[in-house]
């Protein structure tokens, strides 16, 4: 979908921004999703699976993104999904 801001945000984390956070047209919830990552609240510690960190953002649009890391050496992390919160 888009990388900025040192993540790939995947197509699937933007419809998830849409049916939970804000129904914006998807360009106006990449941008959204970019801007609120630039300058995330709090890193928190990895997930169980020792390998998604939650990153959660601050107003406006609160959200935790789960991000992963790329497959790739050298790769990317990619914001897998949103949730609320």
């Amino acid at each position: 979908m888009s990388i900025a801001g040192g993540y790939f945000v995947t197509p699937h984390a933007v419809r998830r921004f849409r049916e939970r956070i804000a129904p914006l047209p998807e360009r106006h919830a990449l941008a959204a999703i970019i801007k609120s990552l630039e300058s995330p609240d709090v890193r928190l510690k990895p997930q169980r699976d020792g390998v998604t960190v939650v990153v959660r953002t601050r107003a406006p649009f609160r959200f935790r993104a789960f991000v992963v890391p790329s497959e790739h050496p050298g790769g990317m992390p990619a914001v897998a999904t949103i949730f609320e919160g």
